[in-house]
């Protein structure tokens, strides 16, 4: 029984954070983002550059937030989610 509920919290623990809600930094904001966007960039390291610094101009003023929030977005879209 304890197993299904940590299960069940960090499955919804995972969903909040793709969501984008509960992101505490641009960071991890981006990485969510680039999650969300990464079966249609994948593969187009241009489109990658380019999608991530146009989202992060419009979500941030600031430029270390603006350049956080693109690595996280572009860490996001590369990264493969692990096999069991």
């Amino acid at each position: 029984m304890r197993s299904r509920t940590a299960a069940a919290s960090t499955a919804a623990a995972l969903t909040l954070l793709l969501a984008g809600c509960g992101a505490d930094s641009p960071y991890e904001a981006g990485y969510a983002h680039g999650q969300e966007r990464r079966g249609t960039l994948g593969g187009d390291i241009f489109g990658q550059i380019f999608h991530c610094a146009t989202w992060a101009e419009e979500q941030y003023e600031e430029k270390a937030d603006r350049n956080a929030f693109k690595r996280g977005c572009q860490h996001g879209i590369n990264d493969l989610p692990s096999r069991p």
